[in-house]
Protein backbone atom coordinates (compact mmCIF):
# COMPACT_ATOMS: atom_id res chain seq x y z
CA UNK A 1 0.00 0.00 0.00
CA UNK A 2 1.14 3.36 -0.76
CA UNK A 3 2.47 5.37 1.98
CA UNK A 4 -0.23 8.32 1.00
CA UNK A 5 -3.75 8.14 -0.99
CA UNK A 6 -5.80 10.52 -2.52
CA UNK A 7 -9.38 10.14 -2.08
CA UNK A 8 -12.01 12.55 -4.56
CA UNK A 9 -15.13 14.29 -3.30
CA UNK A 10 -17.55 15.26 -5.54
CA UNK A 11 -19.42 17.59 -4.56
CA UNK A 12 -22.52 17.97 -7.05
CA UNK A 13 -24.47 20.12 -4.75
CA UNK A 14 -22.14 22.76 -4.57
CA UNK A 15 -23.69 26.38 -5.59
CA UNK A 16 -20.73 28.51 -4.78
CA UNK A 17 -22.32 31.68 -6.06
CA UNK A 18 -23.73 33.30 -3.31
CA UNK A 19 -21.56 31.55 -0.97
CA UNK A 20 -19.73 33.92 1.89
CA UNK A 21 -16.26 32.68 2.72
CA UNK A 22 -17.25 31.96 6.46
CA UNK A 23 -20.30 29.30 5.15
CA UNK A 24 -19.98 25.75 4.60
CA UNK A 25 -20.35 24.47 0.93
CA UNK A 26 -23.20 22.92 0.79
CA UNK A 27 -23.34 19.29 0.64
CA UNK A 28 -19.71 18.73 1.52
CA UNK A 29 -19.21 15.13 3.79
CA UNK A 30 -15.73 15.34 3.96
CA UNK A 31 -16.06 15.88 7.70
CA UNK A 32 -18.00 12.51 7.93
CA UNK A 33 -15.71 10.82 6.02
CA UNK A 34 -11.99 11.69 7.74
CA UNK A 35 -13.97 10.67 10.89
CA UNK A 36 -14.57 7.02 9.54
CA UNK A 37 -10.77 7.91 7.91
CA UNK A 38 -9.34 8.73 11.49
CA UNK A 39 -11.28 5.50 13.21
CA UNK A 40 -9.91 3.27 10.65
CA UNK A 41 -6.56 4.47 10.73
CA UNK A 42 -6.59 3.97 14.54
CA UNK A 43 -7.60 0.28 14.34
CA UNK A 44 -4.35 -0.38 12.62
CA UNK A 45 -6.42 -1.39 9.01
CA UNK A 46 -4.67 1.49 7.14
CA UNK A 47 -1.35 2.95 7.65
CA UNK A 48 -1.15 5.18 4.66
CA UNK A 49 -2.29 8.96 4.82
CA UNK A 50 -5.12 10.07 3.01
CA UNK A 51 -4.78 13.24 1.39
CA UNK A 52 -8.70 14.79 0.12
CA UNK A 53 -8.89 16.00 -3.23
CA UNK A 54 -12.12 18.30 -3.56
CA UNK A 55 -14.35 19.06 -7.43
CA UNK A 56 -17.38 20.97 -7.33
CA UNK A 57 -20.11 20.61 -9.15
CA UNK A 58 -23.81 22.07 -9.53
CA UNK A 59 -25.43 19.59 -10.76
CA UNK A 60 -29.34 17.80 -11.42
CA UNK A 61 -31.96 19.85 -11.06
CA UNK A 62 -31.03 23.25 -10.49
CA UNK A 63 -27.51 22.40 -12.56
CA UNK A 64 -26.52 20.44 -15.35
CA UNK A 65 -24.95 17.30 -16.10
CA UNK A 66 -22.22 18.67 -17.80
CA UNK A 67 -20.99 19.94 -14.50
CA UNK A 68 -20.83 16.60 -13.00
CA UNK A 69 -19.35 14.97 -15.83
CA UNK A 70 -16.54 17.76 -16.00
CA UNK A 71 -16.11 17.28 -11.84
CA UNK A 72 -15.83 14.00 -12.36
CA UNK A 73 -13.13 14.34 -14.83
CA UNK A 74 -11.14 16.39 -12.87
CA UNK A 75 -10.66 13.98 -9.99
CA UNK A 76 -9.95 11.27 -12.47
CA UNK A 77 -7.24 13.35 -13.69
CA UNK A 78 -5.74 14.08 -10.49
CA UNK A 79 -4.79 10.60 -10.04
CA UNK A 80 -7.29 9.49 -6.88
CA UNK A 81 -7.50 6.37 -5.99
CA UNK A 82 -10.98 6.56 -5.08
CA UNK A 83 -13.66 8.94 -6.02
CA UNK A 84 -16.78 9.74 -3.34
CA UNK A 85 -19.86 10.61 -5.17
CA UNK A 86 -22.26 11.73 -6.15
CA UNK A 87 -24.92 12.27 -3.68
CA UNK A 88 -28.31 12.79 -6.36
CA UNK A 89 -29.85 10.19 -7.86
CA UNK A 90 -30.31 11.75 -11.16
CA UNK A 91 -26.35 12.72 -10.95
CA UNK A 92 -25.36 9.26 -9.59
CA UNK A 93 -27.09 8.10 -13.03
CA UNK A 94 -24.41 10.55 -14.95
CA UNK A 95 -21.51 9.15 -12.99
CA UNK A 96 -21.89 5.65 -13.56
CA UNK A 97 -20.93 5.04 -17.18
CA UNK A 98 -17.61 7.51 -16.89
CA UNK A 99 -16.89 5.63 -13.66
CA UNK A 100 -16.93 2.32 -15.85
CA UNK A 101 -15.24 4.27 -18.96
CA UNK A 102 -12.19 5.75 -17.05
CA UNK A 103 -12.13 2.78 -14.51
CA UNK A 104 -11.82 4.43 -11.37
CA UNK A 105 -13.35 2.88 -8.39
CA UNK A 106 -15.99 5.32 -6.99
CA UNK A 107 -18.83 5.13 -4.51
CA UNK A 108 -22.16 6.90 -4.79
CA UNK A 109 -24.91 7.17 -1.99
CA UNK A 110 -27.44 8.12 -3.96
CA UNK A 111 -31.42 6.57 -4.21
CA UNK A 112 -30.89 5.16 -7.75
CA UNK A 113 -30.81 1.55 -7.94
CA UNK A 114 -29.07 1.71 -11.30
CA UNK A 115 -26.25 3.85 -10.07
CA UNK A 116 -24.30 0.34 -9.86
CA UNK A 117 -21.89 -1.14 -11.83
CA UNK A 118 -18.05 -2.65 -11.80
CA UNK A 119 -16.25 0.18 -10.72
CA UNK A 120 -19.87 1.98 -9.32
CA UNK A 121 -20.20 1.27 -6.01
CA UNK A 122 -23.59 2.26 -4.37
CA UNK A 123 -24.25 2.77 -0.47
CA UNK A 124 -27.52 3.17 -0.83
CA UNK A 125 -29.76 5.76 0.31
CA UNK A 126 -33.44 5.41 -0.42
CA UNK A 127 -34.73 3.42 -3.43
CA UNK A 128 -37.18 4.68 -6.51
CA UNK A 129 -38.07 1.16 -6.43
CA UNK A 130 -38.55 0.33 -3.23
CA UNK A 131 -39.90 3.63 -1.67
CA UNK A 132 -43.30 3.45 -4.25
CA UNK A 133 -44.21 -0.33 -3.14
CA UNK A 134 -43.76 1.27 0.66
CA UNK A 135 -45.68 4.66 -0.33
CA UNK A 136 -48.09 2.29 -2.65
CA UNK A 137 -48.95 -0.55 0.48
CA UNK A 138 -49.40 2.68 3.25
CA UNK A 139 -52.19 4.21 1.32
CA UNK A 140 -53.63 0.95 1.15
CA UNK A 141 -53.82 0.23 4.64
CA UNK A 142 -55.61 4.10 4.62
CA UNK A 143 -58.36 2.48 2.92
CA UNK A 144 -57.81 4.31 -0.50
CA UNK A 145 -58.04 2.97 -4.00
CA UNK A 146 -57.99 6.03 -6.39
CA UNK A 147 -54.53 8.02 -6.31
CA UNK A 148 -53.30 11.24 -7.81
CA UNK A 149 -49.66 11.67 -8.52
CA UNK A 150 -47.58 14.72 -9.11
CA UNK A 151 -44.04 13.67 -10.17
CA UNK A 152 -41.02 15.54 -11.17
CA UNK A 153 -39.86 15.00 -14.83
CA UNK A 154 -36.62 13.61 -14.18
CA UNK A 155 -34.93 10.12 -13.95
CA UNK A 156 -36.12 10.27 -10.32
CA UNK A 157 -39.60 11.05 -10.52
CA UNK A 158 -40.81 9.01 -13.92
CA UNK A 159 -38.92 5.90 -12.78
CA UNK A 160 -40.88 5.84 -8.60
CA UNK A 161 -44.19 6.43 -11.07
CA UNK A 162 -43.06 3.47 -12.85
CA UNK A 163 -42.75 0.92 -9.74
CA UNK A 164 -45.82 3.15 -8.07
CA UNK A 165 -48.20 2.20 -10.86
CA UNK A 166 -46.98 -1.55 -10.78
CA UNK A 167 -47.64 -1.91 -7.31
CA UNK A 168 -50.80 0.01 -6.78
CA UNK A 169 -52.36 -2.55 -10.04
CA UNK A 170 -51.38 -5.24 -7.78
CA UNK A 171 -52.82 -3.85 -4.87
CA UNK A 172 -56.49 -3.27 -6.82
CA UNK A 173 -55.89 0.52 -6.69
CA UNK A 174 -55.88 2.69 -9.66
CA UNK A 175 -53.91 5.84 -10.47
CA UNK A 176 -57.04 8.17 -11.36
CA UNK A 177 -54.62 10.90 -12.61
CA UNK A 178 -51.36 11.67 -13.05
CA UNK A 179 -49.19 15.05 -13.89
CA UNK A 180 -45.35 15.90 -14.56
CA UNK A 181 -43.85 19.09 -12.93
CA UNK A 182 -40.38 20.94 -13.55
CA UNK A 183 -38.02 19.42 -10.44
CA UNK A 184 -37.39 23.16 -9.59
CA UNK A 185 -41.32 24.76 -9.64
CA UNK A 186 -42.33 27.31 -7.52
CA UNK A 187 -45.96 27.34 -8.55
CA UNK A 188 -48.03 24.01 -8.80
CA UNK A 189 -51.64 25.46 -9.04
CA UNK A 190 -52.42 24.50 -12.26
CA UNK A 191 -51.24 20.82 -12.00
CA UNK A 192 -52.85 20.44 -9.30
CA UNK A 193 -56.14 21.75 -10.96
CA UNK A 194 -55.84 18.79 -13.72
CA UNK A 195 -55.91 16.23 -10.91
CA UNK A 196 -58.25 17.14 -8.41
CA UNK A 197 -61.25 16.92 -10.40
CA UNK A 198 -60.51 12.81 -10.33
CA UNK A 199 -61.75 12.91 -7.06
CA UNK A 200 -58.79 10.76 -5.61
CA UNK A 201 -58.69 9.31 -2.18
CA UNK A 202 -55.28 10.48 -1.96
CA UNK A 203 -52.16 12.13 -3.71
CA UNK A 204 -48.58 10.83 -4.15
CA UNK A 205 -45.44 13.49 -4.87
CA UNK A 206 -42.46 11.72 -6.16
CA UNK A 207 -39.06 13.63 -6.65
CA UNK A 208 -36.17 15.63 -5.30
CA UNK A 209 -38.61 17.35 -3.10
CA UNK A 210 -37.39 21.35 -4.56
CA UNK A 211 -41.02 21.22 -6.19
CA UNK A 212 -42.60 19.77 -2.82
CA UNK A 213 -43.42 22.52 -1.17
CA UNK A 214 -45.33 24.57 -4.04
CA UNK A 215 -47.40 20.98 -4.60
CA UNK A 216 -48.06 21.18 -1.02
CA UNK A 217 -49.25 24.63 -1.04
CA UNK A 218 -51.76 24.51 -4.48
CA UNK A 219 -52.99 21.17 -2.33
CA UNK A 220 -54.14 23.70 0.79
CA UNK A 221 -55.02 26.67 -1.31
CA UNK A 222 -57.48 24.22 -3.05
CA UNK A 223 -58.97 23.28 0.19
CA UNK A 224 -58.16 19.60 -0.18
CA UNK A 225 -56.86 17.83 2.50
CA UNK A 226 -57.06 13.84 2.17
CA UNK A 227 -53.80 11.87 2.91
CA UNK A 228 -50.57 13.16 1.10
CA UNK A 229 -47.72 10.86 0.89
CA UNK A 230 -44.34 11.50 -0.68
CA UNK A 231 -41.16 9.58 -1.12
CA UNK A 232 -37.60 11.07 0.97
CA UNK A 233 -38.02 14.18 -0.23
CA UNK A 234 -39.58 14.72 2.82
CA UNK A 235 -35.97 14.53 4.57
CA UNK A 236 -35.96 18.01 3.60
CA UNK A 237 -37.93 18.84 6.66
CA UNK A 238 -35.38 19.15 8.74
CA UNK A 239 -34.27 22.59 7.19
CA UNK A 240 -36.02 25.55 6.77
CA UNK A 241 -39.48 26.17 5.82
CA UNK A 242 -39.79 22.77 4.40
CA UNK A 243 -41.38 21.32 7.22
CA UNK A 244 -44.02 23.87 7.61
CA UNK A 245 -45.10 24.33 3.98
CA UNK A 246 -45.56 20.52 3.86
CA UNK A 247 -47.19 19.74 7.18
CA UNK A 248 -49.53 16.89 7.43
CA UNK A 249 -47.39 14.76 4.75
CA UNK A 250 -46.21 11.12 5.44
CA UNK A 251 -43.23 10.39 4.27
CA UNK A 252 -40.28 8.02 3.46
CA UNK A 253 -37.79 8.33 6.23
CA UNK A 254 -34.00 6.86 6.08
CA UNK A 255 -33.26 6.09 9.57
CA UNK A 256 -35.08 5.01 12.63
CA UNK A 257 -35.49 6.97 16.10
CA UNK A 258 -34.89 3.81 17.89
CA UNK A 259 -31.60 2.60 16.17
CA UNK A 260 -29.13 2.29 19.01
CA UNK A 261 -25.92 3.14 16.14
CA UNK A 262 -27.71 6.06 15.11
CA UNK A 263 -27.88 7.22 18.59
CA UNK A 264 -24.50 6.67 19.92
CA UNK A 265 -23.46 9.41 16.69
CA UNK A 266 -25.80 11.71 17.51
CA UNK A 267 -24.39 11.72 21.10
CA UNK A 268 -21.35 11.28 19.97
CA UNK A 269 -21.30 14.74 17.69
CA UNK A 270 -23.54 16.16 20.40
CA UNK A 271 -26.01 16.40 17.30
CA UNK A 272 -29.50 18.11 17.57
CA UNK A 273 -32.52 15.45 17.49
CA UNK A 274 -34.67 17.84 15.52
CA UNK A 275 -31.63 19.26 12.88
CA UNK A 276 -29.31 16.09 13.22
CA UNK A 277 -27.19 16.40 10.55
CA UNK A 278 -24.45 19.52 10.12
CA UNK A 279 -25.30 20.49 6.32
CA UNK A 280 -26.20 23.97 6.15
CA UNK A 281 -29.31 25.61 5.64
CA UNK A 282 -31.86 24.55 2.69
CA UNK A 283 -29.60 21.01 1.70
CA UNK A 284 -29.44 17.26 2.87
CA UNK A 285 -27.85 14.82 2.54
CA UNK A 286 -29.28 12.94 -0.98
CA UNK A 287 -32.06 12.10 -3.01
Amino acid sequence: MPARLKVGILNDMADLSALDDDVPVPGDITGWIEREVAAVQSAGRLNAEVEFIHAYALGLPTGTAEAVEQAYRQLAESGVSLIVGPAIGDNALVATPLAEQLRVPTINWAGAERARGRWMFHHQVGSHEDESIVMARHIARLGCTQLAVVHDLSPIGTRHLKFLELEAKALGMEIVAEAGISPLADDAEAVISTLLPSRPGAVVYLGLGLSAPAVARALGKAGWDGPRIMNTAGLRGYHGTFAEACDGWFYIDMHSDANLTLREVMERLRASPVRPFPWPEGTTSAD
